[in-house]
């Protein structure tokens, strides 16, 4: 299934399908590693080379839900610039300063830092998409996964 588009395409595979199930993402029951304090993560990952791009296919929570932070990786490093990711709910940026962002810093696979939003609420039947903001000037970046700690 396509999340994001651009040149080229970049696919998104996500496991679970696009209506997921918060309570399983709680850590109720599968899918995924439960991390601590009952805190859980969602994976988005995006195979191929990054562009910037805005995700078009939502995950909508079938539950109320707190976002607790995000970060990011890739499997191949940017070079130029950092890869920055913003986490939207319903069209709007959880991040209300760009800086604070999810981001994979340049020449490096990731960022340690989690990435805390400054909106946490994902409420039962609202739709997240994550958009690729900026990728590496000399090397785009490749293979990244956004990961989202919730709830």
């Amino acid at each position: 299934m396509t999340i994001f588009s651009g040149e080229p395409p970049i696919v998104i595979h996500i496991e679970p399908p696009p209506v997921v199930n918060v309570s399983q993402i709680a850590g109720v029951g599968p899918p995924g590693p439960v991390g601590p304090a009952g805190h859980s993560y969602l994976p988005l990952s995006i195979p191929g080379l990054l562009a910037v791009s805005v995700g078009d296919i939502p995950i909508t929570a079938t539950r109320d839900t707190t976002i607790f932070g995000a970060w990011a990786s890739c499997g191949d490093v940017p070079l130029g610039a950092d890869v920055i990711f913003d986490v939207l709910i319903e069209g709007v940026s959880i991040y209300s300063t760009a800086a604070n962002r999810p981001r994979v810093i340049d020449g490096t696979n990731t960022d340690i830092d989690l990435a805390i939003p400054d909106f946490t609420d994902w409420l039962a039947g609202e739709q997240m998409t994550v958009n690729v903001v900026q990728v590496g000037s000399l090397f785009p970046g490749a293979r990244a996964t956004v990961m989202i700690d919730c709830q």
